[in-house]
């Protein structure tokens, strides 16, 4: 299987799991206590990507400002869940390779240290704001 195809799987599938947690929170209600990330689990403690759900279910509920108190990142998968799909589908109806093409050039992008290393210190701050609020 070559590399294109599996990223085009791999955001397939990450793009169904990602719509079946939604639905899932969305039957549990947004304060469920169900959670499966494993450094929470262990450490006790939020990792970067914790309230991200929470975030999405506030987007749609239109609480726009409690999603980005949440977790800010909620608003980058809210969009990718929305855009990924139609453009999936986009490339593979009419057999073009537009996913694949803007992948690649990201992964250029984001290799850069000017790029890579203002973009783990979010990712860092984000981490801190969730620990500090005890998300």
């Amino acid at each position: 299987m070559s590399e294109k195809v599996r990223i085009y799987a791999l955001l397939f599938g990450l793009t169904i799991i990602g719509y079946l947690w939604v639905i899932i929170s969305f039957i549990n209600g947004s304060d469920s206590s169900i959670t499966i990330c494993p450094i929470k689990t262990i450490t006790n403690y939020p990792c970067p990507s914790c309230g991200i759900t929470r975030a999405c279910m506030y987007i749609l509920e239109g609480s726009f400002l409690k999603a980005i108190q949440t977790n800010p990142i909620g608003y980058v998968v809210f969009i990718t869940l929305i855009i990924c799909p139609i453009w999936l589908c986009y490339d593979v109806l009419f057999k073009k390779e537009t996913v694949w093409i803007a992948y690649k050039k990201t992964e250029n992008i984001i290799r850069n240290k000017k790029i890579a290393i203002p973009l783990i210190a979010l990712i860092l701050a984000n981490w801190a704001w969730n620990i500090c609020k005890s998300l």
